[in-house]
């Protein structure tokens, strides 16, 4: 066993020295705050989560909150972005020009008659 020298181990590098004590003044006292009835004034608190909000924005903030909650599957959650009016005329008149012709009845063709009065003139051409 190694003798037990008696010499005290180096200070540590750039320690903070103990600071003495700072002296009260006398006149300030601190004394702690009674908040109970009949005390010291409450301190002011953030209230607006207590607020009556008007009700498109509880409104609003509710549906943002269900959103996050449910789960919907994909083929409803299409009908959640749909196009304004301006991009869906747009595209709607592109649709109409690449419609696919049917025989329905009243279906106007551009560049033809409607369809029911071709039919009958062709019967009434067919017959003696």
């Amino acid at each position: 066993m190694p003798p037990k020298s008696s010499k005290k181990p180096a200070p540590a590098p750039f320690s903070t020295a103990k600071s003495s004590k700072v002296t009260k003044n006398p006149l300030f006292e601190a004394t702690p705050r009674n908040f109970g009835i009949g005390g010291d004034i409450q301190p002011k608190r953030d209230l607006t989560r207590f607020l009556k909000w008007p009700a498109y924005v509880r409104l609003q903030r509710q549906k943002v909150i269900l959103h996050q909650r449910l789960k919907v599957p994909p083929s409803i959650a299409q009908f959640a972005h749909t196009l304004d009016k301006n991009t869906a005329t747009q595209l709607y008149k592109l649709l109409n020009k690449y419609r696919y012709v049917t025989s329905l009845p009243f279906h106007f063709v551009p560049g033809q008659r409607n369809c029911l009065q071709s039919r009958d003139e062709a019967a009434e051409e067919g017959s003696p």
